[in-house]
């Protein structure tokens, strides 16, 4: 998520694995990283099993990116989980009686939640929450 709110998203069904997250990264994270020290050329992410994986690695080297891990059980380090999911949540919540009765297909509420629940200056708050700067 770059300080200014959700750039790419994807959607699965099922277990989501290690060849999953190099399949979903593609488009989700690798269409976007920048050469470093420029924009987007940062990716930081959760120290999850599935993401420490050298293909990812070397894809984000590549592109010339770089990616840092948070320490292990460190939520509050990671802008997503440190705000961001909770306003998603909270916008699915105000509009749960559509997506219960089938009005709105889940996988669409999560697309217009992950567009609008979290705006740029949310965004930047779930940042410098963790950083401060």
């Amino acid at each position: 998520m770059p300080a200014d709110g959700f750039l790419a998203w994807e959607f699965t069904k099922g277990t989501f694995n290690r060849e999953r997250f190099m399949a979903a990264s593609e488009s989700v994270v690798l269409d976007h990283v920048g050469m470093y020290p420029g924009p987007r050329s940062v990716v930081l992410i959760d120290n999850a099993s599935i993401h420490r994986t050298t293909d990812f690695v070397d894809q984000v080297n590549l592109r010339g990116g770089i990616v840092l891990f948070t320490p292990p059980y460190c939520w509050d380090l990671t802008p997503l989980d440190n705000g961001a999911f909770g306003a998603v949540k909270r916008f699915l919540q105000s509009r749960m009686i559509l997506i219960r009765d089938g009005d709105i297909d889940m996988e669409v509420a999560l697309d217009v939640a992950f567009r609008e629940a979290v705006s740029p200056r949310d965004a930047r708050r779930c940042w410098y929450q963790c950083y401060g700067r």
